[in-house]
C-alpha cells in the first residue's frame, strides 16, 4: 500500500492517481455498477424480447413465388414505441385496478441492440419483480402480455426438438451484474445514451 504524503501537490495526487488507473473507468463501466449497486431500482428480471417483422409491400408473383407479401423488420423508433407498449400491458397485468387508480407501473430499462443491417434490433430489459410475485407467476403474465401485444415473437419458428434449440423467442432472467454487462455490450465506452428508463 502507498501512502500518500500530505504535502503532495494537487496535480503530483492526480497523476499519481492516474498511474494507479484510478481515471481509467468509462462511462459504460460506471453506469454498469450504479445499475447493479447504487441503483434505486431493484432490478431483478431480465427479458430478451425479438419484435415480429411487419408488412412492408406486395410485390407481382413470378416464376415459382407463391407468396408476393414481402415484410420488413422495426425501425429502432418502431422498437421503442414497441418496446413502450409491451410494458405498459405487463404493468396492466400486474397491477390491474392499481394501474388505472394509482399509476402504478413496472420499473425498470431498456436497451436497444442491433444494427438493422445485417443483425435485427431486439430489445434487452431489466426490470423490478412486483414484491411478493412468484417466478411463475410473472412469467406466466409475461407470456399473457406478449400475446396480448402482438408486436413480438413468442414462438421459434425454427424450433426444432432433436437439436435442442430454443422453443420460444424471448427469455425472462433473473437480473445479476453478469446480465447488466450483457445487456450494455454494444454501448460505446462514452454512450450510454441506448439505455432507455421505463417508469
Amino acid at each position: 500500500m502507498v501512502l500518500i504524503n500530505t504535502c503532495m501537490k494537487l496535480q503530483d495526487i492526480h497523476a499519481h492517481l492516474d498511474r494507479k488507473g484510478a481515471y481509467n473507468t468509462t462511462q459504460k463501466e460506471v453506469f454498469c455498477d450504479w445499475l447493479v449497486r447504487d441503483c434505486p431500482l431493484q432490478l431483478e428480471a431480465g427479458l430478451t424480447l425479438m419484435p415480429k417483422k411487419v408488412f412492408y409491400k406486395y410485390v407481382p408473383a413470378y416464376k415459382g413465388v407463391k407468396k408476393n407479401i414481402i415484410f420488413r423488420h422495426l425501425t429502432k423508433q418502431e422498437l421503442e414505441k414497441a418496446t413502450n407498449n409491451f410494458l405498459e400491458t405487463l404493468s396492466r397485468l400486474v397491477y390491474k385496478n392499481g394501474y388505472k387508480r394509482f399509476g402504478l407501473k413496472i420499473k425498470g430499462i431498456y436497451v436497444i441492440e442491433g444494427n438493422g443491417i445485417n443483425r435485427d434490433f431486439h430489445s434487452h430489459l431489466a426490470f423490478e419483480k412486483p414484491k411478493g410475485m412468484q417466478w411463475n407467476e410473472l412469467a406466466r403474465l409475461v407470456k399473457k402480455a406478449l400475446e396480448m401485444n402482438g408486436e413480438f415473437e413468442i414462438i421459434n419458428p425454427s424450433y426444432d426438438y432433436k437439436k435442442l434449440n430454443d422453443a420460444y423467442r424471448y427469455k425472462l432472467d433473473i437480473v445479476d451484474d453478469g446480465w447488466v454487462n450483457y445487456i450494455t455490450k454494444e454501448l460505446g465506452s462514452k454512450k450510454v445514451h441506448n439505455v432507455h428508463f421505463y417508469q
